[in-house]
Formats: structure tokens, sequence, C-alpha cells
């Protein structure tokens, strides 16, 4: 089957088939492929990999609908405009690794490909913060544009799916259970207020640990819900 491409004008043309979204789940650790291990896929790898180029792409740089780069990510053999410039970045952190697709606007990762806008643009995420993400683009007012922001409620409008290279995880961290002792204790429970107090704020794993209901912020609701769990009132997971 003859690979699809992202259009010259930063839309689909093509559907994507038969792909379904495959959730990251909600877990720490990670069983590499032969392909990962060779690659650093923590989170602060990942943007490292991505911000370098910000030397040689500046704020302002032009990029447009001229630009194409063809990616290594499998789903597409390519993109123009913002898809190309999102598909460049994507392969300096992830080289080989295949893409799939997503829906959950509270699985993204740093590094993750959103389709935005009624599927006319792409952005790549940069930081993943508490109740927000910050997006790197090309083809934003027909230039690379480095650090928008969107809050998670204005994604879960205004997000078509996301595309991740991170490998598929396996069950071995709960939500609830930062310290990943397979319980959710007072440690837990004094990590989150510490971020709650804006004292020891977290970050990555720990951040989406913390996040028990999934709605990308950390509040007395996750606190709530991790104490009625130790209390047996109403467990978040058996």
């Amino acid at each position: 089957m003859k690979k699809r491409i992202l259009s010259v004008v930063c839309a689909l043309t093509l559907a994507f088939g038969s792909a379904a979204a495959l959730p990251l789940g909600h877990f720490e650790q990670t069983v590499l492929t032969a392909a990962a291990q060779e690659l650093d896929l923590s989170e602060e790898a990942v943007y490292k990999a991505m911000i370098a180029f910000m030397d040689e792409y500046p704020e302002g740089t032009p990029w447009t609908n001229e630009n194409y780069y063809a990616w290594k990510g499998g789903t597409y053999s390519g993109g123009y405009g913002c898809a190309g410039f999102a598909f460049m970045l994507s392969d300096a952190a992830f080289g080989d690794l295949k893409a799939r697709q997503f829906s959950d606007v509270d699985e993204i990762r740093v590094g993750d490909i959103l389709r935005i806008n009624n599927n006319t643009h792409s952005v790549i995420v940069l930081e993943v913060s508490d109740g927000y993400v910050t997006v790197a683009e090309g083809n934003f007012n027909y230039s690379v544009h480095w650090g928008r922001r969107f809050s998670f409620d204005t994604l879960r409008n205004k997000m078509d799916y996301g595309m991740t290279r991170y490998p598929e995880e396996v069950s071995t961290r709960k939500k609830g259970d930062l310290n990943n002792n397979g319980k959710i204790d007072a440690s837990d429970l004094l990590q989150v207020k510490s971020h709650i107090k804006k004292v020891q704020l977290l970050e990555g794993d720990d951040f989406k640990a913390a996040d028990v209901d999934g709605n990308g912020t950390i509040n007395a609701a996750d606190l709530l819900k991790m104490k009625a769990h130790m209390k047996g009132v109403t467990p978040i997971w058996e």
C-alpha cells in the first residue's frame, strides 16, 4: 500500500484507515522494543532533541507549505508545511520508531504530534505542565513558532487526534501510586499536597500518576480520591 502524505494545505487528503486510538496508560516503566532500546526516551531527552532545532530554526524562520519533510514514523511518508516541521522534530527524538494514533487528550506526552483546528494544522508538544501544553509549529503565520500554549480544556475542543511514538507501556505504575510501591499511602499524599501548595511541583510521569481524575490538573479532587482509596471507600483500582 502506498504511504500517505499530509497534503500541501496541511490537511489530511486521505483517511487514517482502520487506525485506532491506543492510550498510553498510566504507568512509568516501559518494556522497550529493540529500536527503542537504542534511544533515551525520557521526556527530558525527547525535549532536548527537539529544542536543539531552535538554533537552526529560530522564532520567525520562514516555513510554509512549500517546505516538505520525509517522515520515518510510518503512518505517512511525509508532510508539507506544519506537518513537515512536526515530523522533522519527531524524527530527531524518536528515530525510526513507528507512530500510532490516540484520541485522549489526557494521554498527551512530550514529543507527541497533535492535529488540531478541524484537522488542518499540526503541532508538536514540547512540554506538558499543570493544565496546559506548550508546542512548536511550522507554518504559523508562514513561519516557525516556538512556545504557544494550549490548555487541556481547549484541546478537548480543538484536537482531532494525536500521534505518539513512545513504545506501548506495561502496567507497573497505577494512578495515585507516585512512589510506585503498589499502593497509595501517606507518602503519595504528601507529594500531591506539596504540588498543590506549589512547594514541590510534580512533572512527567509523577504528574500523570497524581492526576487521578485525568483532567490535566492536580488539585483537591485528586487528593480526595486518593484518600477514599486508602480508606477503602471508593477504590481507584483493585
